[in-house]
């Protein structure tokens, strides 16, 4: 007999484990779990879901006569009905099978069998053969009447065959043993199923089915099961035989594609794939993801050719189609379909769904030592179905731009740019150089060192010099628009993978691409979408799982060869969004930016604006902000340097380059600073804003003071404050005339410095300016040390910690510490002045300002005094 037709076939589960007033069955449960994912699952019939009925373990008896009877109207081919619980027997010897409320000394409120059996014979009943199977107490009685082996069924019905199979004899009580899985019965049918009868034929019939389950039962002293059939019924087929191995002619399937001659700088990475993992037998996923065009296929193909001779009994490829132009991705049905038919299987043992495909797929892979080179998938839906069982012993590489973790496999092998080294190295062998030209590593770099872009590239150093080919590059707007067909290959690339995405993800994308600077953080992209917070993490990492972001301690950036693409696409399929993006993200950054200065510097709130320093918890967590986020700042303040409207915008645009440039200065980033002073000038000037030019001198100056510059920043003072005059802004004429004189004490002039710094005082005094009243101080108590005046030195630099203290400003208070320490030197006080270094010490420390710490702690070493 051939194995039922599952759009013909119905089963009926019942199971009952909790009982009202009987004793509770909890593996009964289990039974009919397991049961019921098999008959669905290919392992036993491949039913559709809907063809396989559990009844409830608290249905009364009119609900399960009639599911009975509607299943049994529906069945045309095979009808399997089981059930598990308790059986009783009642005053005449007939089978009763209790339901919940059943209770003891009255059995017939249960359902009776004869219930059943009339239910599932209806009179005009088509069904062409009928499984009965029993796991409960004195199961064998079932076997009397008309479906027992002696019982003339005559014309009575059409049913070719009925078998009934019960876990015990009429007068024997069955078994479900506490602490066990599944009931005693049960579960040696469900192990069956499972694993097959070893050198059995394909298929498992009813006879094989009892024969097996009562030898094995019987060795393990536990009831033996009985069976009934009438009109063939013992050869009626429950399943395939998953142990049977058919004798095919052995041919070694081998679809691979041949790997690229030479494969440049993935050495470790073949390695990785190649070795066995430690302490892990059986079979094993390698997913190798990363964006297109970083030679994940490239390097698969290598690693499958490296060991393709460990793999005897196959090495197949198959391209998924995941992210391929002009084709869909292949549905898993059909690639196990092609898959099956390969290996050997005749088109009528293909199951027709997908749960069947893969069963029989893992049943032909288990044992075998097969190599398997999934290419090109699109996610783990279409991967899973695909994956050998625990019985298999070969290795499985996939490839995807997307990262499949829902796949449960610990080796992943991310695919991205290569090392200087190896792109330089790639560059040298398409192009037919040696290596040692710098130019190369320069032209890598425009290439993103990403495989795809140097391989368009590297082929025009066969006619152009690296000096002219970085030079062509240089004056493009996009890196790659000499080579067109290398240009083609990165946008299909890029767009494959953007059209996968959904809109969602499409704007979080095009935030990222509007973003001027190379990384940033979830913060930032979260306020260029004006959008909360906390759905932002969840978007940004969706793109890195799908490679289309890098994500590194907690920053994002697009892969650079594709940034000039991601940029394009956004504006496309958003026209002018950028702009409004960038304003939102200058204010997001200027908050952000005034709230970690105010920890570290304090705010003087008559002429600075407020901040929000609960935006970060201490001085350490801002500076470290701020470290992290300096590429960003500066990127986003020269922006603002680019064509702009005029007006509320551009004034946060000067904002940000000015406040940006300032914490520059305090980590001593002179050339960032210098930078964006210059950019400060240069917009002045166009803009003819005559106060901004000032304000850019100032700054200017401070940057060359810093760099040693003394003359250039005195001369940057004195051209700021011709401005301040000419327009009278007294305080800025006080900045520059304390700038003035600081310059002036660093490069020991003296003239007139003392009167300066007192000039500013005065004016700083009167505008009520206590930031600018700490500095000048600060600067006359220099002088004074200069001067060898130690008592004026101390009430200088006393009076500028009072007020940096009242302003908050900690690294103005540490520097006031720090003078007053050499102040007490002078006085030959040194334990004073110890703790004085010490403290201030303690406080640069604070607020991260590594140089100075060390100066105090070297001067804490001269007093005798180490740290």
């Amino acid at each position: 007999m051939s194995l039922p037709d599952p759009a013909g076939s119905r089963a009926v589960l019942l199971g009952v484990h909790a009982y009202q007033a009987l004793e509770d069955l909890p593996g009964v449960e289990r039974n009919v779990a397991a049961l019921g994912e098999m008959l669905t699952g290919g392992t036993v019939w491949d039913l559709p879901p809907g063809h396989c009925v559990r009844v409830p373990a608290s249905a009364d008896v009119p609900t399960v006569r009639g599911e009975l009877r509607r299943v049994a109207a529906e069945a045309t081919d095979t009808l399997l009905v089981y059930f598990a619980g308790h059986g009783l027997l009642d005053q005449s010897g007939e089978l009763c099978l209790a339901l919940a409320d059943t209770v003891p000394g009255f059995p017939e409120d249960g359902l009776r069998f004869e219930v059943v059996r009339r239910a599932i014979r209806p009179p005009h009943a088509v069904v062409r053969q009928t499984i009965v199977i029993l796991d409960c107490c004195y199961g064998g009685r079932a076997l009397d009447g008309e479906m027992g082996p002696s019982a003339d069924l005559g014309a009575r019905t059409v049913i070719d065959g009925v078998c009934v199979l019960t876990a015990a004899a009429a007068t024997r009580r069955s078994l479900c043993p506490p602490g066990e899985e599944f009931s005693a019965f049960t579960g040696e049918l469900i192990r069956l199923l499972r694993e097959g009868v070893p050198g059995g034929g394909p298929d498992l019939d009813m006879d094989t089915v009892h024969g097996v389950l009562a030898r094995t039962l019987r060795e393990k002293g536990r009831p033996e099961p009985q069976q009934g059939a009438r009109n063939a019924g013992g050869r009626i087929v429950l399943a395939r035989n998953r142990a049977h191995a058919p004798a095919r002619r052995r041919v070694v399937i081998d679809t691979r594609v041949a790997p690229p001659r030479s494969l440049v700088g993935r050495e470790a990475d073949l390695e990785r794939l190649t070795s066995p993992p430690q302490g892990r037998a059986g079979s094993v996923v390698w997913v190798l993801h990363g964006m297109g065009g970083a030679g994940k296929t490239a390097l698969a193909r290598a690693a499958a050719a490296r060991i393709a001779d460990d793999f005897p009994d196959g090495r197949l490829e198959l391209d998924l189609y995941g992210f391929s132009p002009g084709e869909k991705p292949r549905p898993p049905e059909e690639v196990l379909t092609d898959l099956l038919h390969r290996v050997g299987f005749r088109p009528a043992e293909v199951p027709v769904t997908l749960a069947g495909q893969a069963e029989a797929w893992r049943g032909w892979l288990s044992g075998r030592r097969v190599l398997l080179l999934l290419d090109n998938a699109l996610d783990e839906e279409q991967v899973r179905p695909l994956l050998p069982g625990a019985g298999a012993a070969g290795l499985t590489l996939v490839t995807s731009r997307d990262r499949l973790d829902g796949l449960e496999t610990p080796h992943r092998l991310p695919v991205g740019a290569l090392s200087e080294d190896d792109a330089v190295a790639m560059l040298c062998g398409l192009g037919g150089r040696g290596g040692g030209d710098g130019k190369l590593a320069e032209i890598a770099a425009v290439c993103g060192r990403w495989p795809l872009a140097l391989n368009a590239v590297g082929t025009l150093l066969r006619d152009l010099s690296p000096a002219d080919l970085l030079a062509a590059m240089g004056d493009l707007r996009r890196p790659l628009e000499l080579v067109p067909e290398g240009e083609r290959s990165v946008r299909t690339a890029f767009d494959l993978s953007y059209r996968a995405l959904d809109v969602e993800l499409r704007t979080v994308l095009h935030a990222c691409a509007w973003h001027p600077g190379l990384d940033y953080d979830r913060d930032s992209v979260a306020a260029m979408l004006d959008r909360p917070k906390a759905l932002t993490p969840v978007h940004l990492a969706a793109l890195v799982r799908r490679n289309m972001l890098l994500a590194v301690d907690g920053r994002y950036r697009l892969h650079d060869v594709f940034r000039h693409v991601a940029r394009e696409t956004a504006e496309r399929e958003a026209p002018g969004g950028a702009v409004t993006a960038r304003r939102r993200l200058q204010e997001h950054l200027l908050e952000r930016l005034n709230a970690a200065l105010a920890w570290l510097q304090g705010v003087e709130p008559a002429h600075e604006p407020e901040a929000d320093m609960g935006l970060f918890p201490d001085p350490l967590s801002a500076r470290d902000w701020l470290t992290a986020a300096s590429p960003e700042l500066e990127a986003a303040a020269l922006a603002w340097d680019e064509p702009h409207p005029s007006g509320p915008d551009a004034e946060l645009g000067a904002a940000l380059a000015r406040r940006t440039a300032r914490w520059f200065r305090l980590d001593n980033r002179t050339e960032q600073a210098l930078r964006l002073s210059e950019a400060l000038e240069r917009r002045a000037s166009r803009e003819e804003d005559f106060i901004l030019m000032a304000d850019a001198h100032c700054d200017l100056a401070a940057v060359f003071e810093l760099r040693g510059d003394y003359e250039e920043a005195e001369e940057h003072y004195r051209r700021a404050r011709h401005v301040y005059r000419e327009n009278g802004d007294q305080r800025g004429v006080a900045v520059a005339h304390g700038g003035i004189a600081t310059a002036k004490r660093l490069r020991r002039d003296h003239t007139r410095v003392q009167s300066r710094y007192e000039a500013a005082l005065a004016t700083f005094t009167g505008l009520r300016d206590r930031r600018g009243c700490a500095s000048v101080l600060s600067g006359l108590g220099h002088v004074a040390v200069g001067r060898g005046e130690a008592a004026e030195a101390r009430e200088r630099y006393e009076s500028a910690l009072e007020l940096c203290e009242r302003i908050g400003d900690r690294l103005g208070a540490a520097e006031a510490l720090s003078g007053l320490g050499r102040a007490a030197v002078l006085r030959d006080a040194l334990q004073e002045a110890a703790a004085l270094f010490r403290d201030a010490a303690d406080r640069y420390d604070a607020i991260g300002v590594t140089d100075a710490a060390a100066y105090c702690r070297e001067q804490l070493k001269r007093l005798g005094h180490p740290s």
